[in-house]
């Protein structure tokens, strides 16, 4: 289990897999969907909805990536 405290927010909880995955994203700075498996495309929905990673279209394919707030 992880806490991520924020500025602006309460503090948000993840639980292992979320933050193993959040700490992936941390590394490669941006990730394709297509180099995620479907369990962490299912994470990776919660960590946008949570508002601590931004889902973007580059170039036709969704990217992920850490928010700016973090």
């Amino acid at each position: 289990m992880r806490i991520i405290e924020l500025f602006d927010e309460a503090n948000i909880v993840l639980n292992n897999e979320e933050s193993e995955l959040f700490e992936f994203l941390n590394v490669h700075k941006t990730v394709t969907k297509r180099d995620l498996s479907p369990r962490q495309l299912y994470l990776i929905d919660s960590l946008v909805n949570k508002n601590l990673v931004i889902r973007k279209k580059i170039n036709g394919n969704l990217a992920y990536s850490i928010s700016s707030r973090i």
